[in-house]
């Protein structure tokens, strides 16, 4: 990164704790970086499939947006954000807007069901770390509870 680049990290939620705590690591990652975090949020496309899928979508999209400016005021005073709301598919959506706005780093939190003993990531995070250009951090559920554990894996284009 050139000295005067500053750091881009894409943070997805979706609003549950796990996703909250990878969002405080990200906020303070972009704070001592200097950086801009973007804090996405996707409304999955899957309501497409009802009659009201059209009014269902906008209420979702509202009540989400309400949401993400709440987050923002209660915990990114400290640092330059920018909320991003998305509909689709999530992997996709987080795909394309780490290449939209040249992310240096994704972070994301983990929702595999494994149990201790394995290690497992969800389908979304998988597919992001598969398919991301650039490194990809996943928080798992037991950042919550005690202490940050996470992954820093280096992806690249199709591997």
């Amino acid at each position: 990164m050139k000295p005067d680049e500053k750091a881009r990290i894409l943070c997805a939620i979706d609003f549950d704790p796990c996703s909250l705590a990878a969002l405080d690591f990200a906020r303070d990652l972009a704070r001592d970086l200097g950086g801009t975090l973007y804090v996405l949020h996707v409304i999955p496309s899957l309501a497409s499939f009802f009659v009201l899928a059209p009014l269902l979508v906008e209420h979702t999209r509202h009540f989400a947006k309400i949401r993400l400016e709440e987050i923002a005021r209660e915990s990114l005073s400290q640092v330059e954000y920018r909320l991003v709301l998305r509909k689709g598919h999530p992997a996709d959506q987080i795909i394309r807007v780490a290449a939209e706005f040249n992310a240096k780093m994704v972070v994301l939190a983990t929702h595999g069901r494994a149990s201790a003993s394995q290690v497992s990531l969800g389908s979304i995070a998988e597919r992001v770390i598969r398919e991301s250009s650039c490194p990809v951090v996943t928080i798992s559920r037991a950042s919550v509870h005690e202490t940050t554990y996470s992954h820093i894996v280096a992806s690249t284009s199709g591997s």
